[in-house]
């Protein structure tokens, strides 16, 4: 299942709401709507919201066109799950005026469907070509659909037409950024100098000053700016964009440096906000183990209040801490909790839980480990995928016996697979953003990496090569171990799974994951090996290009990404937080009312389903007796079951030489176009989903998530509207079967408030009418 960073408002809603509040210079905003525009932001930070909306509707009834405020009204009931409510508000409103170009950019702005929201923007920009707002609309818009030449020019109009604010600057800067040529560099600096006149606490200008000083190699210029930057603003951003500039570029001379003028913020790190204390400590500790003392980062971290004990990144720093210092055992007992308590069945039948046990069990308080002992962890680490542990117990256990041979080949080793996968990941990378370095065919790619592994490695590790080939699909190196070729077997060895595919018609692409646990499954009566895996390291396409990829599978295998099932139940136990028990608030979203027929049966419109869906789902597990811990079980299990039905479908449907007559008339209804026949597959599976899940809800929020389609969207993406479309039509035409659902309202974003039972009703009848999904049930 691909889940896609959610399509939401926000991101050209909330950027620079209050980065400058300066009204647009043709509407006059008295003085009074003003403060009290400025007393709902006080009352926000306060953490009294209901209070801080009531300051905001009183500015909006001094000046009912002081978009500012509308902004930020809108903006605290969109985070609150209330986007129904203000559609329903702000269209009523719209209707009274619809030439008023103030109110049609206001109502665009919530909307979920990206091409809905940009035409109410450009619509807007033409009813008032000097309204600033429609132009940095039509600017957000066009930098999310990749219209770069669109989005710079309305960036560029914005700020003509508004100088004195800094969120034009920040969205050209983040336009011409996406351009990566020298011009546009040049450029970028200029801005971003000006950004930093006007906001001098823009972490975005800094950042973007701290790049040109690095591709100019002013190191030490650079690390010296930042520095004062931090010492000045004590942001988040800054300390975030400090410890980025250390860790990976600092030499100690300037992390020396930086410690001695942040003697201050040392002296008092947990003052202040979550946020920032958090990037705060992580940026000093980050300074004290590149100057050699670990014991002090600990204390930094150590001294951490009860609220900040389970923080990710501060976990990651201590463990790294306790590395340093010789406490192997603990940063490892740490790392397995993470790692092995992870609230679902791993099926290991790979060990790697076992052997980060013994590695634990081996080191014990690490003092008087021999060297054959010693071995045995690192061995034991590599095995499990722990690559930077491996070569921490390595170098400690080198310091200790400077004269092991085997040690010593054992770091070598670990050191030269490292730079192996960076090479690998950046041969990947760039292929996917220069199109002209893409390669033509698999066998292109395996010459260049065949040259990689020889540089690196000083071996060939790709031979013997082992490709599966699935016809229209695409093909694939197979990465299974057991009957794989050389790559398969060689990062087996570093406890990571490595694939490199092609689909029909596109690049070739890799992937590599971390693995966790891997075993053989019984799908469909054939054992399938099953990988689960985190901390991607080699990202396929759609993962570099912002999407997040939750699952893969094809035929004998399938891959599940931890990580991405951790996030989503990391989001539903943050709506349970948001909203509590019951979430009234954002399952009580009033539904607009359609305005016509046609928009009972829109597929464009999901009103905050993913969420409503997810929290759903997340309370009948803890209702079923479940923890927070167990539900990214259900999560995984919601991925695993669209990655099972892919598996189905491709022994349904391959080899297509098989049943020829009735694969070409599905492919002629789907154009015999690979990018729907993707889709068409991806419908499939996720139909399937609905049925096999042990939370049909969970795979209700997925397809949401995806949501709305749009023409350039990813072939997940119009499966998934596809699907909903069959979804809507069904409830359409059995409305009494379906009284959950208001007959006055749009259906798609009432799905929620279906039972489990009704979901799993609502695929079978889709799978038994619609002859597009054949075979989904048997």
């Amino acid at each position: 299942m691909l889940r896609a960073v959610a399509i939401v408002v926000l991101g050209c809603a909330i950027v620079g709401c209050r980065s400058g509040f300066s009204h647009s210079p043709r509407i006059e905003v008295p003085d009074e709507a003003r403060a009290s525009l400025l007393r709902g932001f006080e009352l926000e930070d306060q953490g009294k919201p209901a209070d801080a909306i009531l300051a905001w509707r009183r500015a909006i009834e001094i000046a009912p066109e002081y978009v500012d405020a509308h902004r930020a009204y809108q903006n605290v009931l969109l985070q609150r799950g209330r986007r129904g409510q203000l559609i329903e508000e702000y269209r009523a409103w719209a209707e009274q005026a619809p030439r008023s170009a103030v109110r049609v950019y206001l109502l665009s702005r919530l909307w979920s469907d990206r091409s809905r929201q940009r035409a109410g923007f450009e619509r807007a920009a033409v009813l008032d070509p000097g309204l600033f707002f429609a132009h940095l609309g039509v600017g957000h818009s066009s930098l999310a659909d990749g219209d770069l030449a669109r989005a710079e020019w309305a960036f560029e109009r914005a700020h003509d037409l508004d100088s004195g604010r800094s969120e034009p600057l920040v969205g050209w800067i983040e336009t011409l950024a996406r351009r990566r040529d020298e011009e546009a560099r040049g450029r970028i600096e200029e801005l971003a100098r000006e950004l930093l006149e006007r906001d001098p606490t823009s972490s975005i200008a800094m950042r973007r000053l701290t790049e040109s000083k690095l591709r100019q190699g002013e190191v030490g210029a650079a690390c010296a700016a930042l520095t004062q930057f931090v010492v000045s603003v004590d942001t988040p951003d800054a300390w975030e964009l400090l410890h980025a500039v250390l860790a990976e570029q600092g030499r100690v001379a300037d992390i020396e440096a930086a410690r001695d003028r942040l003697a201050g913020a040392a002296a008092s790190p947990w003052d202040g906000p979550h946020e920032l204390a958090v990037a705060r400590v992580r940026a000093l500790a980050e300074i004290e183990m590149r100057c050699g003392n670990p014991s002090r980062a600990l204390r930094l971290i150590e001294r951490a209040p009860p609220l900040y004990a389970a923080d990710a990144e501060l976990v990651q720093m201590r463990r790294r801490a306790w590395i340093a210092s010789g406490r192997v055992d603990l940063a490892l007992e740490d790392a397995y909790r993470a790692r092995y308590e992870v609230g679902f069945d791993l099926h290991d039948d790979s060990g790697t839980a076992v052997s980060v046990r013994d590695a634990i069990a081996i080191w014990g308080g690490g003092r008087d480990v021999a060297a054959p002992d010693a071995l045995r962890v690192v061995e034991r680490l590599r095995g499990a995928g722990l690559i930077e542990a491996a070569l921490e117990v390595a170098e400690i256990a080198i310091d200790r016996h400077p004269t092991d041979i085997a040690l010593s080949h054992a770091r070598d080793e670990l050191v030269a697979h490292r730079r192996f996968v960076a090479e690998l990941r950046e041969y990947f990378v760039r292929g996917y953003r220069e199109p002209t370095l893409a390669r033509g065919s698999l066998d292109a790619v395996l010459d260049d990496v065949r040259e990689l592994s020889l540089a690196s490695l000083g071996e060939n590790v790709v031979d013997p090569v082992r490709i599966a080939t699935y016809y229209p699909i695409g093909a694939f190196l197979d990465p299974d171990p057991d009957n794989g070729g050389g790559l398969a077997r060689y990062f087996d060895r570093f406890g990571t799974f490595f694939l490199i595919g092609q689909r029909a018609f596109g690049p070739p692409e890799g992937y590599g994951i971390r693995r966790l646990a891997a075993g053989r499954v019984d799908v469909s009566g054939r054992s399938t090996y099953r990988i689960l895996g985190e901390e991607l390291v080699v990202p396929p396409r759609a993962e570099w290009g912002g999407a997040q990829i939750a699952g893969f599978a094809f035929d004998t295998f399938i891959v599940l990404n931890v990580d991405r099932a951790r996030a989503f139940a990391d989001r539903a136990r943050r709506l349970f937080a948001n909203f509590g028990p019951d979430g009234a608030e954002l399952l009580t979203d009033p539904i607009p009312r359609a305005r016509g027929g046609l928009e009972r049966v829109d597929p464009s419109e999901p009103l905050g389903l993913a969420s409503k869906a997810m929290f759903r789902s997340y309370r009948a597990h803890l209702d079923r007796g479940g923890t927070e811990l167990g539900y990214a079980g259900v999560a995984l299990n919601a991925f695993e079951s669209h990655e099972r039905a892919h598996i189905d479908d491709a022994r349904r449907f391959l080899p297509i030489a098989s049943d020829l007559l009735d694969k070409i008339r599905v492919l002629g209804r789907l154009g015999f176009a690979p990018s729907r026949v993707e889709a068409w597959l991806e419908e499939r599976a996720q139909a399937r989903a609905l049925l096999d899940a042990g939370s049909p809800w969970a795979v209700l929020a997925g397809t949401a998530d995806l949501m709305p389609n749009r023409g350039d969207a990813p072939p997940h993406s119009i499966g998934f509207c596809d699907l909903a479309e069959q979804w809507i039509g069904a409830i359409d035409r059995t409305l009494e079967s379906y009284p959950a659902i208001d007959p006055d309202g749009p259906i798609l974003p009432q799905l929620d408030r279906l039972s489990e039972d009704d979901l799993r009703r609502l695929a079978r009848s889709v799978s038994a009418h619609d002859e597009s999904l054949p075979a989904l049930v048997d």
